[in-house]
């Protein structure tokens, strides 16, 4: 589990770990499950991970706990186009 609730952090001190459980109800915590809406640093995150070109959309939604097709609509500005770059 990600401290810092960066998936692709690999930082040790933000690392713990935890069940798919824990992970789970640490997402509804902080309100970063399916259904929440995404904060603009998350919105912005999404976007630089995308951007390195070295990631497919599949992989950003999986470390980001969203489906694909809204990593799609972020990075097209097609959602979320009022959070600044």
């Amino acid at each position: 589990m990600h401290s810092c609730d960066n998936p692709p952090c690999v930082e040790a001190a933000h690392l713990s770990a935890g069940t798919h459980a824990d992970n789970a109800a640490d997402k509804m915590r902080k309100g970063r499950h399916r259904n929440a809406p995404l904060s603009e640093e998350t919105v912005r995150r999404i976007c630089d991970a995308y951007a390195t070109g070295n990631v497919t959309q599949h992989e950003v939604a999986w470390w980001f706990g969203v489906e694909q097709s809204v990593v799609s609509r972020i990075v097209n500005y097609r959602s979320y186009r009022h959070v600044p770059e």
